[in-house]
């Protein structure tokens, strides 16, 4: 019993004394939190004291004001301090402005266009307060003419920067001569070539109306050196990967005059690029949304993507006000008012605004909006009741997402009934005076940044001319009624002969129309406003004579007759002939666009409204399976639509430039391309106009060929 007494008290003292071992052998650690983390933690025998001196207080009371021109920074002062002041266009990315200010103020002599956020530090024996909190002005007014304002800049191995001015009668030229005077040269410094044009939007002043910002990148391949114009990036495990990230990051959070950007991206593969995978992701990391990124085949498709670009940008500069008039409704009813020739119901809209009927004072209050943007968002909006109870209200600057004109014929009332949790069209909405909008250009700044490098050697005279169309586009559309589209840059009808094989190209006057169909596929929705600039279209599809005449060979299945439409090719077949018959003929033929192709196919401007191209009887205007006999027939033998252009519902569907999407509201970003029209073989359905589908560029078939577009 003592011994077992005895071994388990010397089994405590062992265990105790293993205790105290480790126990002494343990380390206090001080930890330092901050809202509720640790922000630093250091041993506590490493420590000889701990001393607390007091901080620099930052200055407070900060306030910002405007005279003229010129912004004037205050502050409350810091006993003892000098004041270091930074100045941001977006309130992300602030700059050094002025250091060593002895008073508690600052005048600006010389601030930004549109938005300036003003930080100021104080500096005591050399030590650095904090920031201050930002603090806002804007300049309202500098003098500065409307327009559009273009800058460029070129680059290879060096950077070639024309400076941001307006374009008008006096300066296109100077585009013109610089873009002449590009050459080529080795290495492609893509990403410091886009952060020095993002340096100079933000570093230019506008006028006081900038709705649209832009930024347009041409590039043929992959980014060398720019890396090394960036020391923050030289010992970065991926230098290139990074810099082109922090870029993204730059296009897509900061602003120019206090508007996003707007970032497109042009990317055409050249000959030396090896990692495809990098080369896609650099066109999409510079463009702002997945939308906006283009990879394209040739340069005809690079042509065209310009083009559209630049129409668009055109339509965004496009400020909209209106005068609405509508009867009473009960207090509280919600109103909504749309735009997009969603006439039966409102839900379908997708360019909208809406507010809560305040009949104490008149107002529509708790506004919201879809499709658009105000200059100045508002919150409520004012109205006027006249003898007969109508109410009246003013909306004004209003810029719509994918420029969409107002039109009366297109705007619709409705009222929200609660009882049915739907939307009711007001049918006494719509007389004359109801809806009256007005339309007035607003100022863009837009930079062009193009690819120089020596790989585009052979076609690079091509990509100078397709940039000058890009500012022709710009320069036609600056000036213009926005109602009406730019002129085209053409004549009329044009003829063109190629080894003996003649074809024609039917002019069409450019207009606004409505695509798409709530009739059919659902593919085919919504119903939305295009606006269309004037451009030349195939009077028939390419033949097999034209085809041969060009590539020397004839793909097609049912052979025999020059004039049948050329078959069994694919869109990338399609590029190649293209490209044959632009070197030939010196001109820029393409695929026509979806858009254009539906809006040539309705019959332009001259629409009556057809289900099919030329008519409703679809045996008057179509070879289809009804009446084909199961094969091609030469083109030309139906009857023409509106604008004399044959064979655009049935013989063979014809591919179009564009990507394929699910549905109008969704990005083109599948792997399909547009083709259109039906074909012989194909039903009635699928020969309307707004009828669509997609197939893979180097898919091929019977029934399957093109139309060109100029």
């Amino acid at each position: 019993m003592k011994n077992n007494l005895l071994q388990k008290s010397l089994m405590i003292l062992a265990v105790c004394a293993l205790s105290m071992l480790t126990f002494a052998r343990q380390e206090k650690v001080i930890k330092i939190f901050s809202k509720g983390s640790v922000v630093a933690e250091y041993i506590a025998s490493n420590i000889d004291y701990i001393q607390v001196d007091d901080m620099i207080g930052a200055p407070g009371d900060v306030a910002a004001t405007v005279a003229g021109t010129e912004i004037t920074i205050s502050w409350s002062a810091v006993e003892g301090a000098t004041y270091s002041i930074f100045r941001s266009p977006d309130n992300v990315n602030f700059s050094l402005l002025a250091k060593g200010v002895t008073e508690t103020k600052y005048t600006d002599k010389s601030p930004l266009k549109g938005s300036n956020y003003y930080r100021v530090k104080a500096i005591v024996d050399g030590k650095e307060s904090g920031y201050t909190s930002s603090v806002a002005a804007t300049l309202t007014d500098n003098g500065m003419e409307s327009g559009v304002y273009l800058g460029i800049y070129g680059f290879n191995t060096n950077l070639y920067k024309y400076p941001v001015m307006r374009l008008d009668e006096t300066s296109i030229n100077g585009f013109y001569n610089f873009i002449d005077e590009l050459s080529t040269s080795g290495m492609t410094k893509l990403y410091y070539a886009v952060e020095q044009a993002l340096n100079t939007m933000q570093s230019t002043q506008y006028p006081s109306d900038l709705s649209q910002v832009a930024l347009v990148t041409f590039t043929d391949g992959l980014d060398r050196g720019s890396h090394n114009h960036n020391d923050s990036y030289l010992d970065s495990e991926d230098g290139d990967l990074d810099y082109r990230n922090d870029l993204n990051k730059r296009i897509m959070n900061q602003t120019v005059g206090g508007k996003k950007i707007s970032a497109y991206s042009i990317g055409i593969k050249g000959s030396d690029v090896v990692d495809n995978a990098k080369f896609k992701d650099n066109i999409q990391k510079l463009a702002s949304a997945p939308e906006n990124a283009y990879e394209v085949a040739n340069m005809s498709e690079v042509n065209a993507k310009f083009k559209e670009i630049a129409a668009q940008l055109n339509k965004s500069t496009n400020v909209q006000s209106f005068n609405v008039k509508i009867p009473v409704e009960a207090n509280g009813s919600r109103i909504r008012f749309t735009f997009d020739n969603t006439k039966s119901n409102a839900d379908n809209s997708k360019v909208w605004i809406e507010g809560k009927l305040n009949l104490r004072t008149n107002a529509l209050e708790e506004i919201e909006y879809k499709g658009m943007i105000f200059t100045t968002p508002v919150s409520s909006v004012s109205g006027t009741r006249d003898a007969e109870g109508y109410i009246s209200y003013t909306f004004s600057g209003i810029v719509t997402d994918n420029g969409l004109i107002f039109t009366p014929n297109a705007t619709m009332e409705h009222i929200y009934v609660v009882s049915t949790g739907k939307y009711q069209p007001n049918s006494e909405f719509g007389k004359e005076g109801d809806f009256v909008p007005k339309v007035e250009r607003s100022s863009a700044a837009i930079m062009l940044v193009l690819d120089c490098s020596s790989s585009l050697d052979d076609v690079f005279s091509t990509s100078q001319a397709n940039a000058k169309n890009f500012i022709k586009t710009l320069y036609d559309a600056s000036g213009n009624d926005p109602f009406t589209p730019n002129p085209p840059s053409f004549g009329d009808d044009e003829t063109f002969t190629v080894n003996g094989v003649t074809f024609k190209m039917i002019k069409v006057e450019g207009g606004t129309y409505q695509m798409g169909s709530n009739n059919g596929d659902s593919d085919e929705k919504p119903v939305h406003s295009e606006t269309v600039y004037s451009f030349q279209i195939g009077e028939t599809e390419v033949t097999q004579g034209l085809w041969r005449a060009v590539m020397g060979t004839d793909p097609s299945y049912f052979d025999g007759n020059d004039n049948l439409p050329v078959e069994i090719v694919s869109w990338n077949d399609c590029q190649d002939f293209i490209n044959r018959l632009n070197e030939i003929t010196g001109k820029q033929f393409r695929l026509p666009s979806e858009t254009e192709w539906e809006y040539a196919a309705r019959g332009g401007n001259q629409s009556q409204g057809y289900t099919y191209s030329g008519g409703n009887n679809i045996n008057d205007v179509a070879w289809y399976g009804g009446n084909s006999g199961s094969k091609t027939h030469p083109v030309a033998q139906k009857q023409p639509n509106e604008l004399g252009i044959y064979d655009m519902s049935g013989n063979v569907w014809e591919w179009t430039s564009d990507w394929y999407s699910s549905d109008y509201s969704s990005p083109r970003n599948s792997s399909y391309r547009v083709y259109r029209g039906g074909s012989w073989n194909s039903t009635a359905t699928s020969c309307r106009v707004a009828n669509r589908s997609g197939l893979s560029p180097g898919g091929r078939g019977s029934n399957l060929g093109l139309r060109l577009a100029l």
